[in-house]
């Protein structure tokens, strides 16, 4: 049976649950302009008190049915749109939301939409007559995150324009879902956490182009650690609007949801870009924590009757995030070049009939009866799936050690909205024009050491991930999984001899019992310079461990760990092998574009690689 309005994870927590007020909200609700739909605004007002069904009763008996139908009307096209999808990441991601943003509707009325629906409105129309949110048209994709990173860093790239999103047609969904695993390749910038893509829907309306993206983050162990142990809502994460619900969150335990076997953490980025004006309008991160989100945004108007010392703490928290995470961004600006992908890749694209969850359960006579009431559109039993395939095996290993520069979006730094707690308080608009409710703050207040920084371009680096390497050690040195088939040699003096350990770095065992082989780079140090050397532990810790040396001028970055039986000697291979490329003699640093240097490694660790 289809379920209505499934919703997941209810209210979500840590975030204020009012939307913007005012006008513009007053002006949706005008939009139902018959006697029943007038009536339902007391549900705004009063969704579940018990004045709301006092006048409800009263309403005339011609009236009350005429409303019931409406909503028998509302409940089966909201049926059938959340079971009439391709069935793929992105069209599911989006009805979450269409589900939630419907029952916060329901239940709470229009001015308890969450922070998100600040960005995510324009994937929604309010058809007049009908009080609730539905889903515009959509169009199915599906491709290769890791052809799409070829396409994008190859040397015959386009030119990272960001109005290549224009040519997506507007008032039209994209879903754009990655047919790799998640966490085949990672980006990363030369600081903070790594990201696998997973997808992604975008909708342009105007020069707005807004996108919902679900990726796999790799935090670093600092971050890891963070996550793991704490189980309370921290003060300064807290916004308005939580207690409005009673909702205790002080003793709230979290544990942020891994995505599969892949190690990676769920997070959804809501983003809107202006194309016109080439600037970031805002962003919201959603850290999926199992029956609730951890929200962290930039939007000062969603920060609704804050103190201003509160606001503050909340500002600070934002900016730290998002230092911490730049890559998160930058993958977003990537994805505005898909268009141009698709317009490249028109020759590969074959187009396949999936059945829809409707169009399974079509045959059931409940089903038809409570469809027969939804609207036409919403009825669709197949999705056509644009689909590119790119048999290219090896394009994976390729790919590490790339690195480019996504479009430029600057995020507008010349100030912000800021709400009153008395919405008949009169402030300024950036003009000095009277507005009420809120009034325009200039961010040289606040934000006297922001601007240069942001104005930088950031390198984004792509990298393997490493849940495979630690997945078959962890296997072998639990006896799950044996030694090579292929006898490894014994070192000899010679290779051991080759192994340089500079005075700061640590030292490591022989790593008899397994180890990792690591190719890392900094990013001060060159284009195609790489270091190469083993660890017993996670290649990551040992990438923080060199970063924190006062000598290294930049942070090193994993690009690829392979698992092997024995680290000591496998490293000595591997050296011995690369003799020709080493910079120095008395340093693990080596001169070479990534595939050759990688495919000398994997020849000369291959008696020693864990498979």
């Amino acid at each position: 049976m289809i379920q209505v309005c499934p919703i997941q994870k209810g209210i979500v927590v840590g975030e204020d649950l009012s939307r913007k007020e005012g006008e513009a909200q007053r002006a949706v609700l005008r939009r139902c302009e018959s006697e029943s739909m007038r009536n339902l605004r007391m549900f705004d007002a009063m969704p579940n008190g018990p004045e709301a069904k006092r006048l409800l009763h009263e309403l005339p008996p011609e009236e009350r049915k005429r409303l019931n139908e409406v909503m028998k009307r509302i409940n089966a096209t909201l049926q059938a749109q959340m079971s009439n999808g391709a069935g793929l990441p992105a069209d599911q991601l989006v009805r979450f939301f269409l589900a939630e943003y419907n029952d916060r509707l329901r239940r709470f009325g229009a001015q308890s939409m969450p922070t998100s629906f600040n960005i995510a409105e324009p994937f929604f129309v309010f058809p007049r007559g009908i009080p609730a949110f539905l889903l515009r048209d959509e169009q199915d994709v599906s491709f290769s995150f890791t052809d799409f990173l070829d396409f994008v860093t190859s040397s015959n790239a386009p030119a990272q324009d960001m109005r290549q999103g224009y040519t997506l047609k507007e008032g039209v969904i994209y879903n754009f879902n990655s047919s790799d695993e998640i966490g085949s390749l990672l980006l990363a910038t030369e600081s903070g956490c790594a990201y696998g893509f997973s997808a992604a829907g975008m909708v342009r309306v105007g020069d707005e182009l807004s996108i919902m993206m679900e990726c796999g983050e790799q935090l670093t162990p600092e971050l890891a650690a963070e996550i793991e142990v704490h189980v309370d809502w921290p003060d300064e994460v807290m916004m308005a609007g939580a207690s409005n619900h009673s909702i205790d969150v002080s003793e709230s335990k979290r544990k942020a949801v891994k995505i599969g076997s892949s190690g990676l953490f769920r997070v959804i980025l809501f983003i809107r870009f202006n194309l016109k004006d080439e600037q970031i309008d805002g962003w919201i991160s959603y850290r999926d924590m199992g029956d609730m989100f951890d929200v962290v945004t930039n939007l000062r108007e969603t920060m609704f009757k804050l103190p201003q010392e509160d606001e503050d703490i909340l500002v600070k928290h934002a900016e730290s995030y998002i230092d911490d995470r730049p890559v998160l961004v930058e993958l977003a600006k990537t994805l505005t070049l898909l268009p141009a992908y698709l317009d490249a890749k028109v020759g590969s694209i074959t187009l396949k009939n999936v059945r829809t969850q409707l169009g399974t359960c079509q045959s059931s006579l409940k089903v038809k009866r409570t469809l027969a009431k939804a609207q036409s559109n919403s009825r669709v039993m197949f999705r056509k799936i644009t689909s590119i395939e790119i048999k290219r095996p090896a394009l994976i290993s390729t790919m590490s050690g790339r690195a480019y520069v996504a479009p430029r979006y600057q995020i507008p730094i010349t100030g912000y909205w800021r709400k009153f707690a008395d919405d008949l308080r009169v402030g300024h608009d950036e003009s000095g024009n009277e507005v009420q409710g809120r009034t325009w703050v200039r961010a040289h207040i606040r934000h006297k050491d922001k601007p240069a920084a942001q104005d930088q371009p950031k390198i984004v680096y792509v990298k393997e991930s490493l849940a495979k390497a630690k997945a078959l050690l962890a296997k072998y040195q639990s006896g799950l999984i044996g030694s090579p088939s292929t006898p490894a040699p014994t070192a000899s003096a010679s290779h051991v001899a080759t192994s340089v350990v500079s005075p700061t770095a640590e030292v490591e065992s022989s790593g008899e019992n397994g180890a990792y082989i690591y190719v890392m780079r900094c990013p001060a140090h060159g284009t195609d310079i790489y270091k190469v050397g083993f660890t017993t532990r996670d290649p990551e810790e040992r990438a923080a461990e060199l970063s924190r040396n006062t000598s290294t001028p930049a942070v090193f970055l994993v690009v690829q760990a392979w698992a092997v039986t024995t680290g000591l000697a496998a490293e000595s291979a591997a050296h011995q092998a690369l003799a020709a490329l080493r910079i120095a003699g008395n340093r693990e640093f080596f001169l070479a574009k990534y595939q050759r240097l990688r495919e000398i490694i994997e020849g000369a660790i291959a008696p020693w690689l864990i498979l």
